[in-house]
């Protein structure tokens, strides 16, 4: 894409053709699992907005039926903008609250821009496990490997 993006689309793909793998580097002792922070997101994709000049914001909003919910917004300097909206849980513990937004804040993040992140949660969900034997090739295609589902 040569000269200055026009709209939010060709500002978005000019994002996401530098989006380096975010790592995960932080340690959650309780799951025994790593995951990359807020902060982390917030390193990788901040610095990406500046030439493109977007800004994003998350507020909190209530949904009509009083639901809290996290309101994702992608929005240009001329005001073009993309936006959605994720209900929040209801909870009374301000603590586990300020978790869960946390939490909603990084995957919004993570589905709007198509972040990669290394060793995905799901992948754990899965037993890979290779073939015993071979799966018969019926003319020039790959061998199929079996998957068995965690359960």
């Amino acid at each position: 894409m040569s000269g200055t993006p026009k709209t939010l689309t060709e500002r978005l793909l000019m994002i996401q053709a530098d989006l380096p793998v975010v790592k995960k580097d932080m340690t959650n002792p309780y799951h025994k699992s790593k995951y990359a922070d807020i902060t982390r997101y917030l390193e990788v994709l901040t610095p990406l907005f500046r030439k493109p000049r977007i800004v994003v914001l998350q507020p909190l909003t209530v949904l009509p039926d009083g639901t809290p919910a996290l309101n994702t917004i992608v929005r240009s300097e001329e005001g073009e903008e993309l936006s959605f909206v994720m209900p929040l849980v209801k909870q009374a513990d301000p603590q586990k609250l300020g978790a869960f937004i946390t939490y909603c804040r990084r995957y919004a993040l993570q589905a709007f821009f198509c972040l990669q992140v290394e060793d995905d949660d799901g992948e754990g969900y899965y037993d890979r496990q290779p073939a015993t034997t071979p799966a018969k090739d019926s003319g020039g295609g790959w061998p199929k490997k079996q998957f068995k589902r965690r359960t």
